[in-house]
C-alpha cells in the first residue's frame, strides 16, 4: 500500500495498526486490542476510503508517467 518512495507511512499506518490489532492470534484465540482492553474495535469505512482514495491517486500518477 504504500507508494513507489515509500514515503507516505503516516497515511498507511493507522489502517495497518488496525488490521494487526483486529487479527485473532492463533495462542490466544483472541485479537491483541481485545486482550488489552476487553473491547472489539469499531471500523471507519470513511478512514479506509481516505486512504484507498490517496492509493489510487498515487497509482495513476504512476501509470501517466510510464
Amino acid at each position: 500500500m504504500t507508494n513507489y518512495h515509500e514515503d507516505n507511512w503516516s497515511i498507511v499506518l493507522p489502517t495497518t495498526k488496525f488490521a494487526y490489532n483486529n487479527t485473532m492470534h492463533w495462542s490466544t484465540n483472541q485479537t491483541p486490542f481485545f486482550a488489552n482492553h476487553d473491547l472489539h474495535l469499531k471500523f471507519n469505512i470513511q478512514g479506509a476510503n481516505k486512504i484507498m482514495k490517496h492509493v489510487a491517486k498515487n497509482k495513476a500518477l504512476f501509470l501517466e508517467g510510464i
